[in-house]
């Protein structure tokens, strides 16, 4: 078994990631799915914006390739200015995010590296940081209510679904290869969730004692999927696991099961389709 698609940057790469979705919205656009919905939304500044109403997750901060003129251009005018280009990293913050002006320059509030939080003075060795999933569930439903914690949920596994159903007509599907997707995802304070990049090999190395037990178990649950019973790998083997070879893993669809007529329901949302 290998654990890559042959062109798995088709949903790894921001590029390809972004031209892929947006390729996707138009095919439902001619195709008149309510998917493609559109509304107007009025920004903070004022502005009136036309935004999809089920597939808007991707920020529109993006700089695609295709907009790195713009930057040749601008430096052409002003040579002297610098152009700081932000690296990939993981995003455990270990100070509470502050706007002020005074906190402008505090690495440990913008800055959310594990390579730079592990030098701050409140870097806890034991957690690193890091929330699991099922503890994040339980501070927002404490915090901010159980309602807008199973929509925030119900929205994440939505967002994954159709980042994933935006790449399915241009992955090449071999049936000897599997993915561990690692995805990036930003929770607004409206806790709307942003997809920010999706890692095609993010990390397995531990940095604390329950960072290894988590990503322990995510390796074991993982092979537990992509293998038979047996733990032979065997390619004419396809079958959905069993709940107890699931482990920790949700199972999000199974388009086996999916009446193409009938709604689409994923995460708790649920879109009628047209009969016309």
């Amino acid at each position: 078994m290998i654990n890559h698609f042959p062109n798995h940057y088709e949903l790894s790469r921001k590029d390809l990631l972004v031209k892929n979705i947006k390729r996707y919205r138009k095919d439902l656009e001619r195709e008149g799915s309510p998917l493609a919905e559109k509304a107007e939304v009025v920004l903070h500044g004022g502005q009136v914006v036309t935004r999809y109403v089920h597939l808007d997750f991707i920020p529109v901060t993006f700089v695609l390739p295709a907009d790195y003129n713009m930057f040749v251009e601008e430096y052409r005018k002003s040579p002297q200015s610098t152009w700081i280009m932000k690296p990939c990293g993981k995003s455990q913050g270990t100070v509470k995010y502050d706007t002020s002006v005074t906190e402008l320059d505090n690495m440990y509030v913008h800055l959310t590296n594990v390579s730079v939080q592990k030098h701050g003075g409140d870097y806890n060795s034991i957690h690193g940081g890091k929330m699991s999933v099922q503890n994040l569930r339980l501070f927002l439903e404490g915090t901010r209510g159980r309602a807008v914690t199973e929509t925030l949920f119900a929205s994440i596994q939505w967002l994954i679904v159709h980042s994933l159903k935006a790449v399915s007509s241009v992955m090449a599907n071999d049936r000897h290869c599997y993915e561990c997707y690692g995805y990036d995802i930003i929770i607004d304070n409206q806790l709307k969730p942003w997809l920010v990049e999706v890692n095609a090999s993010p990390s397995l190395t531990s940095t604390t004692v329950n960072d290894r037990i988590m990503k322990y178990k995510l390796i074991d649950n993982m092979l537990s999927v992509v293998l038979p019973p047996d733990g032979i790998p065997d390619v004419r083997w396809n079958k959905v696991p069993n709940s107890e070879s699931l482990g920790n893993f949700d199972l999000l669809i199974d388009e086996e099961f999916i009446d193409k007529d009938d709604a689409t329901n994923i995460g708790g949302r649920s879109v009628k389709h047209s009969k016309k």
